[in-house]
Order: C-alpha cells, then sequence, then structure tokens
C-alpha cells in the first residue's frame, strides 16, 4: 500500500491529537480516615475568630479544573449549615502568597464557588476554571461571594504528600504560611496529553514521512 504525504501528515495529526484524562491535579494531603479535629473556617477575613486557608499547587499544561474540596469535619459542632466559598487564584510561586487583601479576594477571582460541607471526610464543589501553565492558589473562606457567616472546620491529621504549600488569613487582612501539611485540600481536573498508542501512531508517522520522501526524491513515487 502506498503512503501519499498528506495521508501521512493526517496519520501525525491523528497521532497528536490530545485526550483529555480526568484525574486529582492536586492534593496537600491524602485521606487518613481517622479525623482529629479542624480548623475552623469562619468569619470575612478581618474579624476576630476569623480564618481563611488555601493551599499552592501548578499546573504543567493546559487544564480544565472541575472541581475542587477538602477533607472537613462537620460533625460535633464542625459546620452550622451556612456555605462557605472555595475561590482559584493566580499565584507568583509556590511560596507566594494572594496579590489582594482579604476583602478584595473577588477582584483576584479565576472561578469561585459556594457550597456547604454536608459530611465528615471529602467534600467538594463543582467549579469550571479553564487554566494555562501556571502556579495557582485553591482558598476557602467566608463573608465574600455571597457568603456571609459560614463555618466549616478543615480536618487535621492527614497523610502529607511532599511538602504541600499552605497559607491562611488570619483575624486580619495580611497572609501568612499555614504550617500543618495535614490539612487536606485537592482539585480534580482534566488535562490535555496524549495516549501512548497516539505517541506510538505518531511516530511511525514520522517514520513514513522519511519514507515518502525518500522515495519521492527516487522517483519511487
Amino acid at each position: 500500500m502506498k503512503f501519499s504525504l498528506p495521508m501521512v501528515l493526517l496519520f501525525g495529526a491523528i497521532a497528536f491529537a490530545p485526550v483529555a484524562r480526568a484525574d486529582v491535579l492536586y492534593q496537600s494531603a491524602t485521606a487518613s480516615g481517622a479525623l482529629q479535629g479542624g480548623y475552623a473556617v469562619q468569619g470575612d477575613g478581618t474579624t476576630d475568630n476569623s480564618f481563611f486557608i488555601g493551599a499552592a499547587f501548578t499546573v504543567s499544561a493546559a487544564t480544565q479544573i472541575t472541581d475542587i474540596g477538602g477533607n472537613f469535619l462537620v460533625s460535633d459542632g464542625g459546620a452550622n449549615g451556612d456555605a462557605i466559598f472555595g475561590e482559584i487564584i493566580s499565584l507568583a510561586s509556590l511560596t507566594g502568597l494572594p496579590s489582594a487583601s482579604v476583602e478584595n479576594l473577588e477582584s483576584i477571582s479565576l472561578g469561585d464557588v459556594v457550597f456547604t460541607p454536608t459530611q465528615d471526610g471529602d467534600n467538594s464543589a463543582t467549579l469550571s476554571v479553564s487554566l494555562q501553565a501556571g502556579t495557582y492558589g485553591v482558598l476557602f473562606g467566608s463573608g465574600l461571594f455571597g457568603t456571609t457567616d459560614g463555618f466549616a472546620s478543615l480536618s487535621f491529621g492527614n497523610d502529607p504528600v511532599g511538602t504541600p504549600n499552605l497559607f491562611q488569613n488570619q483575624f486580619d487582612t495580611g497572609y501568612s504560611a499555614f504550617n500543618d501539611p495535614t490539612v487536606r485540600i485537592f482539585v480534580d481536573g482534566t488535562t490535555d496529553v496524549p495516549e501512548p498508542a497516539s505517541l506510538a501512531l505518531l511516530i511511525g508517522g514520522l517514520a513514513l514521512v522519511g519514507t515518502v520522501r525518500r522515495r519521492a526524491s527516487l522517483g519511487g513515487y
């Protein structure tokens, strides 16, 4: 069977076509299954007892976020039924902090969602955000995006994944590192990656391109 150059290029294009795969894009810790307590996400970021918690993560290719969440402890007063917010923001680096004061977090939001954790353990909320390769933060709090006096406890005692970069806003408008790596925060989504079989087809297609060109130069086509 003879292959024309356009056919070979078509094979190569098909081989290179990316396939979207849903996966856990980031997790600060894996769930231990034995909740020991929690940090109350609550308030508006500026008043007494107010507390926001976030985590920094990176993506290496164009990515579609599908949902964000965390491991929450809602029993024994861990939630009062009011909603909290979650948002995605850009960060300058994995150790960077949000570029806007807590009152202005809405202005730097790339995507946000309001939800109420309803069970002990993992709780997530649907959030559709398209990201390019870079560094981002996922942040949970209250008092913005239509929430008022939300309250939900992110559990501690989970198993850290590597050395997560977490940050907080506690009682005032400033941010600082949050030093308990056992808090579980996660981001799910899809990244466009070539299938292994497609990569093999691409290699084969490139080889055929070389063969076609050699035979064409020898008058074989």
